[in-house]
């Protein structure tokens, strides 16, 4: 199903403004079964996770029963979504059965874009303004205890919050003078601010505690800076394209809270019936119509509003965090190395995210 949903036609303010038309529902418009059946479970869930919060605030009265209430919109942000459209709906037209029974199949369209459907090569939809990847808001950020993600394990990111395993440090790097407390200080003011343990061994980087991981150890080297991160891995069957999909968040140990940072999808090896400059021009509709494509060299393409203008020695963009910081979302198509032709992997990355996550732990470097 491909469906992009502006915010400007969305919820209360939407509804407002616009009377939804439907043609006459056939079999042919209906709900695909298994799609109607994800619906219902993740709703039937999402009820599930606001009537224990309930029981748990009536049961300890302790804190605030909307924070609890929240904590299930997060968990099951699309069916939030749902139920924010609904009630917006029913409110707005509740003297016109009609135009509400219409505006309700609209909210429904809206439950099943941002929902998952294996069939769909990119698994990325634009819903009132948000990316959801694979059913997961790419998004908003996870308070650790509500790091229970519908249809991912999450056992790894656990870990790595429990001190098991360590953090990865992947993509996309920024220089540290490039996050607003550290921008107007001193190379050797950086330094200092920067000082951490560095591995032993031959390892290009040193760690910093509470900030990232650090490259480029010489003196006249350009620093770039890696931030923590973990991941959850898709639990359910991912369909005949897909080997696998996972969602990165990035990970502040100190505050116990996570920011998406990317979604993931790796293809089958065997999935022969896949066409990279295909795959990346539905990425490119599914970001929207401001998005252009980057080829570099045959080795991935890249989807951005903006010209991509730096590259790091992996072929990776860096310093998206620079001023004007015009990069909110980023998506990769990378290519097999047999066969440029075909799809190892399809990326959409949260740069916005990424961004104000430096800026935050920068600050306490200060």
């Amino acid at each position: 199903m491909m469906i992009i949903l502006k915010s400007t036609l969305f919820l209360g303010l939407a509804l407002c403004q616009i009377t939804p038309v439907f043609a006459a529902k056939s079999k042919k418009d209906a709900l695909l079964p298994t799609t109607a059946e994800k619906i219902n479970q993740v709703t039937t869930d999402y009820a599930a996770c606001r009537k224990a919060a309930l029981k748990k605030y009536k049961k300890h009265q302790r804190g605030s029963v909307k924070k609890e209430l929240k904590s299930c919109d997060t968990r099951f942000p699309t069916a939030a979504l749902f139920k924010d459209c609904k009630s917006s709906a029913l409110q707005r037209f509740r003297n016109n059965k009609t135009s509400a029974e219409n505006a309700l199949k609209y909210c429904e369209l809206i439950l099943a874009a941002s929902t998952y459907d294996p069939a769909e090569l990119v698994p990325a939809n634009l819903v009132a303004g948000k990316v959801f990847y694979a059913g997961i808001d790419l998004e908003e950020p996870l308070v650790f205890k509500d790091q229970a993600v519908p249809n991912f394990d999450c056992s790894r990111l656990q870990e790595t919050f429990d001190g098991f395993h360590p953090p990865e440090f992947v993509l996309f790097g920024n220089r540290p003078s490039l996050f607003a407390p550290l921008a107007n200080l001193s190379k050797k003011e950086l330094s200092q601010a920067l000082e951490g343990k560095r591995f032993k061994g031959k390892d290009p980087y040193f760690r910093v505690a509470d900030f990232g991981r650090i490259y480029g150890l010489g003196e006249n080297e350009e620093k770039i800076v890696f931030f923590p991160a973990a991941s959850c891995s898709f639990n359910g069957d991912p369909g005949q394209n897909f080997q696998d999909h996972k969602i990165y968040y990035l990970v502040d140990e100190k505050e116990k809270s996570l920011a998406p940072y990317f979604g993931i999808s790796f293809f089958k090896p065997l999935a022969d019936n896949l066409d990279s400059a295909n795959l990346v021009e539905k990425l490119r509709k599914r970001l929207g119509p401001k998005f252009k494509i980057t080829k570099k060299k045959n080795t991935a393409f890249f989807v951005s509003e903006f010209p991509l203008g730096d590259f790091d020695s992996e072929g990776d963009p860096q310093n998206l965090c620079k001023t004007p910081r015009s990069h909110r979302r980023i998506g990769v198509v990378k290519n097999r190395d047999n066969d440029p032709t075909k799809p190892e992997y399809v990326l959409v990355a949260n740069i916005k995210n990424v961004c104000e996550f430096g800026d935050k732990l920068a600050e306490r470097l200060r």
